[in-house]
């Protein structure tokens, strides 16, 4: 029982571990300022290379 306790803390420590590691809202910053660097680009870019390079 304990061990199963103590195995339970352990994934979530890691899953709010990797949580942290990815840095959200870091990533959200990168993810918006790629956005409006394609829609200040002066020229078109197609919507499925853009999609492809934001993913």
């Amino acid at each position: 029982m304990i061990q199963r306790i103590l195995s339970n803390n352990t994934f979530l420590f890691n899953l709010n571990s990797f949580y942290q590691l990815m840095k959200p809202r870091v990533m959200s910053l990168v993810i918006f300022t790629c956005v409006v660097g394609l829609i200040a680009a002066p020229v078109q870019v197609d919507f499925i290379t853009s999609a492809l390079s934001l993913s």
